[in-house]
């Protein structure tokens, strides 16, 4: 599973550049990210695929539709 930011962004972020605690820092992502997975119920994380993939959805009648988490929708259609 993939962490939800690297170690750089980390250091960026908090204003650190030396590489003295860089394996505690990355050891702290690591914990973060899988904390978020398990309160979340992710164990596969939240880390969107690389590539894009097509969806068929069986319409439930009525004015929405419940859909799987994604990152960016580019076409809707409805039969």
């Amino acid at each position: 599973m993939a962490d939800y930011c690297t170690l750089a962004e980390l250091k960026a972020r908090i204003g650190k550049t030396f590489t003295v605690d860089d394996t505690v820092l990355t050891a702290y992502i690591t914990a973060a990210s899988r904390t978020i997975d398990r309160l979340c119920r992710r164990p596969d994380g939240f880390v969107a695929l690389i590539t894009a993939t097509a969806r068929t959805y069986t319409g439930s009648g009525k004015a929405w539709q419940r859909i799987d988490e994604c990152v960016e929708i580019t076409k809707v259609e409805a039969k």
